[in-house]
């Protein structure tokens, strides 16, 4: 590790940060951009954390999704898999499918949250002849 001077590629402010030496100015620079405290610097180290966020949403969803779905209803889970996404870029906000056997698959997403269900419906009932 040493010194190295590398430039903000958003306001052009010089920074001196310790990194290794095997790395190229263009990784100086863009550390230094990331680690700036400009405005631009601020809204691109808020949009990298808002999109690790929304990735880290996704893959606890599709770990929902396969831990409810893969084995016994593995078409569902294709589906609600590529639904997540949607609906990590706002295009949609859920889906429900019907899978049979009185079991639903839900996935909402709302607040900045997605959520997934697998409902079952076990009901029981009786009949009986009066006539």
């Amino acid at each position: 590790m040493k010194d190295r001077i590398g430039k903000c590629s958003f306001c052009g402010q010089l920074m001196t940060i310790q990194a290794e030496d095997n790395i190229g100015q263009e990784e100086v620079d863009a550390r230094v951009t990331k680690a700036c405290t400009c405005s631009q610097g601020l809204e691109f180290r808020q949009e990298e954390e808002r999109l690790r966020r929304i990735q880290e949403a996704k893959e606890k969803a599709c770990k929902s999704v396969e831990e409810l779905f893969e084995a016994d209803y593995p078409d569902a889970a294709t589906i609600l898999y590529a639904c997540i996404s949607l609906a990590a870029e706002k295009k949609i906000r859920g889906i429900r499918i019907s899978l049979g056997n009185d079991t639903t698959a839900v996935m909402n997403a709302a607040a900045g949250k997605i959520k997934v269900e697998r409902i079952e419906k076990k009901s029981t009932s009786r009949s009986t002849d009066f006539e």
